[in-house]
């Protein structure tokens, strides 16, 4: 009869250890799953700071189109004369 519960014992401390390398596997996944959408986020804060700065010039670029305008019709007249 003892030997019949250690025996139940010995299963009950293998399932344990088993449950307990299984939620060391979840914890490790999470844990990378976690970093991946981290640097995810990071690297999408990056772009929208570049597309901001892209955005920002091209506006001013917008900006000088009618003096650029100005200028060519300024040129071609002087090369017609």
């Amino acid at each position: 009869m003892i030997e019949n519960y250690k025996d139940r014992l010995t299963d009950l401390e293998k399932a344990v250890e088993g449950a307990i390398a299984e939620i060391r596997e979840s914890y490790e996944s999470t844990t990378a799953i976690i970093k991946s959408i981290s640097k995810y986020d990071e690297l999408m804060q990056q772009a929208r700071k570049e597309l901001e700065s892209y955005l920002k010039k091209y506006a001013q670029l917008a900006e000088l189109e009618p003096i650029r305008a100005v200028a060519i019709t300024f040129l071609q007249a002087v090369n017609k004369i």
